[in-house]
């Protein structure tokens, strides 16, 4: 039987690898079908959560999964598509809104279903929904450790559970819940409702709620 740390580590080197292929390829997929960069898409739909549609930019920046170290230049690039628009903050000049818009509504309106077909194809299809389930779980397990007998099995590795621009452990399907909240906030505001396909799971990279963590995600 392989010791733990063999077994942790193989298990870490397994999800990178997956990491690494699959978001490139929904990135690629997403784009030919839309035009859509997924970490524009990623910016989205952490706006179209929010009941007012929109977040302060430090907040977004710690929302986002995909590309947290450059939030403020994804937001200029969809303000120039007309995705989104900046605005200043009421009582701190320092601080500004991301807000999006009715286009940038729309484009997510259309971009979900897309995303959850290539996540569908991509990741999915050689799964059993049982096989999902369990990896759900397991995953849950790793973002909220329950503080068990090997809570403190980081330190002993010397692992800091960091990667990428962001310093976050990546999630390979970002915001499973971020989208059903969005959904939920969007048909009680007066914003247009946005259609999703049935069991759409959410974003790329990513799981965070604002409700379970104040503040990050997918891919």
């Amino acid at each position: 039987m392989p010791s733990r740390k063999k077994l942790a580590a193989d298990a870490w080197g397994a999800l990178l690898q997956v990491h690494a292929s699959l978001v490139p390829t929904l990135d690629k997929e997403v784009q030919r079908q839309t035009g859509l960069p997924l970490s524009w898409y990623d910016v989205l739909l952490e706006l179209a959560a929010e009941p007012a549609g929109r977040l302060r930019m430090t907040d977004l920046a710690e929302r986002v999964v995909l590309s947290r170290s450059r939030v403020s230049r994804l937001v200029d690039e969809l303000a120039s598509r007309g995705l989104i628009t900046k605005e200043e903050h009421p009582d701190d000049r320092r601080s500004a809104y991301a807000a999006i818009t009715n286009a940038g509504l729309a484009e997510f309106r259309s971009t979900a279903p897309v995303y959850v077909r290539a996540i569908e194809c991509q990741f999915a299809a050689n799964l059993t929904d049982e096989d999902l389930a369990l990896l759900g779980r397991v995953l849950n397990k790793i973002r909220k450790p329950a503080g068990g007998p090997h809570a403190n099995s980081a330190q002993e590795f010397g692992v800091h559970g960091t990667i990428g621009n962001g310093g976050q452990v990546p999630n390979a399907f970002p915001h499973e819940d971020r989208v059903h909240e969005g959904a939920d906030s969007l048909k009680s505001s007066q914003r247009p409702d946005v259609a999703l396909d049935a069991g759409f799971i959410g974003a790329p990279l990513h799981v965070s709620s604002s409700k379970q963590s104040g503040g990050v995600g997918a891919v």
